[in-house]
């Protein structure tokens, strides 16, 4: 059965997936979307706990574990791996990595496309890799003369960069990421019935527990923090015009423009003071 509405989040590694978007799969998961996660690496260079939960040899079958078992929380449909190792994506070959991104979206046909914005959030090399590959092979896919052995060319409607606007920031006192101006926000999708369920899959990434202690504190459902309040309840979009030319509008439905239904977003920028 072919899905009305496909969304596909191409991301680098185990856990991006649960602390970046978890919401927004789960709540479009619910809706009836059908969410596909491809992700570029297994982990393996990553930390194995603290204390370690495994040894180093071990951890990218451990992390690939810990993913599957939060894609079942998120009611992700369809994952996939491709075989690029951890902390060396940034090195992978355009010849060898694009054509697998062009085949896997013209295959599952997603109208929205989520991955990393050209700052890769953090600044991870592999985040800024992945930002590149998957924006490449997103307008690749439909060009019909690139790859034409790798099926029909196909146009997604919309892609999207995870991320986060200076008030998100501001208010939780984030470290470690670039913040985006609030004016360059294209969506700001309303979490807050699924952040418990964000809080459990990223519960199953046990390896990665210091980011673990990180993210509760984004997720406090015990803070009285009224700028807190106003910002924690949503997960975050930009658009590549509008990290050129700032976003005109904020959606509150990242299939919205599919539908040619854009909402004007103003609940969102009155709430933080935009």
């Amino acid at each position: 059965m072919i899905h009305s509405r496909r969304l596909m989040a191409i991301l680098a590694h185990p856990d991006d997936e649960s602390f970046c978007i978890g919401g927004t799969l789960a709540k479009y998961a619910d809706e009836g979307v059908q969410t596909t996660l491809i992700c570029a690496t297994r982990g393996e260079a990553g930390k194995c706990g603290e204390p370690p939960l495994c040894r180093q040899e071990e951890l990218g079958a451990v992390r690939e574990a810990e993913l599957r078992q939060a894609a079942q929380i998120l009611k992700i449909k369809q994952l996939h791996f491709l075989p690029f190792r951890d902390k060396e994506l940034a090195e992978a070959a355009e010849a060898v990595i694009l054509p697998m991104l062009v085949k896997h979206i013209r295959t599952i046909r997603p109208q929205v496309v989520i991955t990393f914005g050209p700052d890769g959030l953090t600044c991870h090399k592999d985040h800024v890799a992945i930002s590149h590959f998957a924006t490449r092979a997103y307008h690749l896919a439909s060009d019909r003369s690139a790859y034409p052995e790798l099926g029909e060319p196909w146009q997604g409607a919309q892609l999207y960069y995870t991320g986060m606007p200076c008030s998100y920031v501001d208010a939780f006192g984030v470290q470690h990421c670039v913040a985006r101006k609030d004016s360059e926000v294209s969506a700001a999708i309303p979490v807050g019935d699924y952040l418990m369920t964000k809080r459990a899959a990223i519960y199953c990434h046990r390896t990665q527990s210091k980011c673990i202690r990180e993210l509760e504190r984004l997720t406090d459902f015990s803070t009285r923090d009224e700028q807190r309040l106003k910002v924690r309840d949503y997960e975050y979009f930009f658009q590549p015009q509008g990290l050129e030319r700032g976003a005109k509008q904020v959606n509150h439905d990242l299939f919205d423009p599919v539908a040619g239904t854009a909402r004007n977003g103003t609940y969102w920028r009155e709430a933080v003071g935009y």
